[in-house]
């Protein structure tokens, strides 16, 4: 299987607020150095919506019609990635480590995540954001696309006809992660 879409790549960033000091869980729920890069491979589909909300607001009775409606511009604009892919069994592990140590009772040998269940295991447990200060970053490879953000929706999904593969579908939103302190 291949294909001649890049690679994509998605990094979980150090939250930017809370007790998450480096090493291993904390008792009072700190889970770590949580930096490490996931890389997308054998891509199915990337999309990128740009979503820019204006109202029109129609005149009665305008002469012009349509050419004299009004556009109200009062939001801002939302850029939204969905990438689709197969997880498949892989010969090096798809994701890299910059600091975090990956439980080797979880996955392979030195904490590999190469086989198509061990890649749905870790998107669902480590991908996870689990709080509003979790940072990502999505990364299409030799585009210059790149925007931080927080992943929105994970979709996971095995079937009958290929039970050694998932079909893995991500939603991506961009923005500027803001949180308040009390």
């Amino acid at each position: 299987m291949g294909n001649n879409i890049v690679d994509i790549q998605i990094k979980c960033l150090n939250p930017t607020s809370g007790d998450f000091a480096p090493g291993p869980s904390t008792t009072d729920g700190g889970v770590g150095d949580l930096r490490f890069t996931y890389s997308i491979r054998n891509i199915e589909s990337v999309s990128i919506d740009l979503t820019t909300p204006v109202s029109p607001m129609a005149l009665p009775q305008a002469l012009l019609g349509d050419a004299e409606n009004v556009l109200v511009k009062a939001e801002g604009n939302t850029m939204r990635f969905t990438v689709s892919w197969i997880l498949h069994d892989q010969t090096t592990s798809v994701v890299t480590s910059q600091g975090h140590t990956l439980s080797t009772d979880k996955y392979g040998l030195g904490g590999s995540v190469g086989t198509a269940d061990e890649q749905a295991r870790f998107l669902t447990e480590e991908m996870q954001p689990k709080g509003v200060e979790y940072r990502y970053e999505l990364i299409i490879a030799d585009t210059a696309i790149s925007r931080a953000g927080l992943i929105e929706k994970i979709t996971l999904q095995k079937s009958g006809s290929t039970p050694i593969t998932w079909k893995a579908t991500l939603q991506f939103v961009a923005g500027e992660v803001a949180t308040i302190q009390n």
